[in-house]
């Protein structure tokens, strides 16, 4: 018997971030300074699956390449909202900064059926 999957999208243009006081990061759970969002995305990643293993999938969209075609709502409304953004399961969640530990609670709700 196959396990859904909870599908985590982060929406971001990848672009070096200025961090200021508590905007977008720069120390945890926000993720690393010195490196892209998009890698700061696969420590998510790895988070995600060591708390819900095979239960959930996270993935990082470029929203200045073709990749963003592949979510039409997503699309509509993501230059009104603050990158990145977080999507869980086709649902815009979070934007504006990347909180692992708030993903990590967000996704376990959703995952519960308790949000």
């Amino acid at each position: 018997m196959e396990v859904s999957k909870s599908i985590v999208c982060v929406f971001d243009d990848n672009q070096p971030i200025d961090y200021c006081g508590g905007c977008r990061g720069g120390w945890a759970p926000y993720g690393d300074p010195s490196k892209t969002l998009r890698e700061n995305v696969e420590v998510l990643a790895a988070r995600l699956k060591d708390v819900f293993g095979e239960r959930v999938e996270c993935r990082f969209i470029d929203v200045t390449t073709s990749a963003i075609k592949n979510y039409p709502e997503i699309e509509k409304i993501i230059y009104q909202v603050f990158l990145p953004m977080t999507v869980i399961d086709g649902i815009p969640r979070l934007h504006g900064f990347l909180d692992q530990d708030l993903i990590i609670d967000t996704v376990r709700q959703h995952l519960n059926g308790t949000e």
